[in-house]
């Protein structure tokens, strides 16, 4: 089955900013690029913002 570049290999990139406001509270940011099938070439742009607790 190929997936990336006529080979049977995928990759994929995310970069992530985090940062801590206290004790218990961590916001983050993240932007990602992903495959969008297994069996072809597109990709995808992916955008995560979350809140973490720590406890």
């Amino acid at each position: 089955q190929i997936k990336f570049d006529n080979k049977k290999t995928n990759y994929e990139h995310n970069v992530a900013l985090a940062w801590k406001l206290n004790k218990s509270f961590t916001p983050y940011v993240e932007v990602g690029n992903v495959a969008v099938r297994n069996n072809t070439d597109e990709r995808q742009t992916r955008y995560r913002v979350g809140l973490q607790y720590h406890f």
